[in-house]
């Protein structure tokens, strides 16, 4: 295959993969939303919850209903596996009104920067782990409604690499690599209803963070222009992320369903809102020692 073959190829997929380009491409490490609520005194309990992105289906407005909700279907299962934030929770209920809670994050991201007005856009791919350290403070409203405040600090890094063809020069692939390292302080405020086994909950995750000790080696002109220079301008950030939750608990297990907006404000020109939904499993390593079970009213 010639240059100028390949030169067609090339222009033909981006255009067909630009199609499908979302704006997932945030840097910071995003808070799986988990709550303490009615967490009685002595509960030990390991947390495994996983979030993917809803992605923005209007470009399939023109097809038909079938078509566009096979290609929603194959979207979401991408998203799943491709562009998620995962949390591995340790928590232990102090009292009966406070929770400590230790902290594993994962996030990734694999997708297309939809460049606006240019001829191309950029395959990037990343992820970032961290860990954080909290508490959170819980209490009645009525024998079925408690609200729950807290904090916590969290340190992690990250690694991100851009794709782009140097032309016209010639058709080489670059990679471009960004890694820094991250600290997020956490506020949470929610308010939780329990009826029996149900419980539902309404949360909100907010703070600040700052990304430092950024690397690069180097990144090539395209992704720099597009991509690099705002990470640089921002790399202090605030965000807001409401969510919520509806548990099912049961005497050791309990499942979990969720739904969030996560809202970054510094990233917002590279970076737009989108909906999440997430899955969350649950079990108590050790139940309450007061006699008292988390799933009762």
């Amino acid at each position: 295959m010639n240059r100028k073959n390949i030169f067609v190829v090339i222009t033909c997929l981006s255009i067909q993969m630009g199609a499908y380009a979302q704006h997932y491409l945030n840097y910071r490490t995003t808070y799986t939303p988990i709550t303490s609520c009615f967490a009685p005194q002595g509960e030990l309990k390991l947390s495994l919850t996983r979030q993917l992105y809803w992605p923005d289906m209007g470009w399939a407005g023109v097809y038909n209903a079938g078509y566009r909700a096979r290609a929603t279907l194959e979207q979401v299962w991408r998203n799943y596996l491709l562009v998620n934030d995962n949390r591995v929770n340790v928590s232990y209920a102090y009292s009966d009104n406070i929770s400590l809670h230790s902290c594993y994050f994962h996030t990734i991201r694999y997708n297309i920067f939809n460049v606006e007005g240019a001829n191309d856009n950029i395959t990037f791919d990343g992820n970032t782990n961290a860990f954080n350290l909290g508490a959170t403070y819980h209490k009645d409203l009525l024998p079925f409604l408690q609200w729950e405040a807290g904090s916590s600090i969290m340190f992690g890094s990250g690694h991100f690499i851009y794709k782009e063809y140097l032309l016209p020069d010639n058709y080489t692939l670059t990679k471009s690599h960004l890694r820094y390292t991250t600290f997020n302080h956490n506020f949470l405020l929610g308010i939780s209803y329990k009826h029996k086994k149900l419980q539902v909950t309404a949360q909100l995750n907010m703070g600040y963070l700052r990304h430092y000790n950024i690397e690069y080696d180097p990144i090539y002109p395209f992704s720099y222009e597009h991509i690099g220079q705002h990470f640089y301008a921002h790399q202090a950030d605030y965000y807001i992320d409401p969510a919520l939750l509806v548990n099912i608990n049961f005497s050791r297990i309990g499942f979990q369903l969720h739904g969030g907006l996560p809202i970054s404000f510094g990233e917002s020109k590279i970076n737009r809102a989108m909906p999440t939904v997430g899955i969350g499993l649950s079990y108590k390593l050790i139940k309450s020692k007061t006699g008292k079970d988390s799933t009762e009213l």
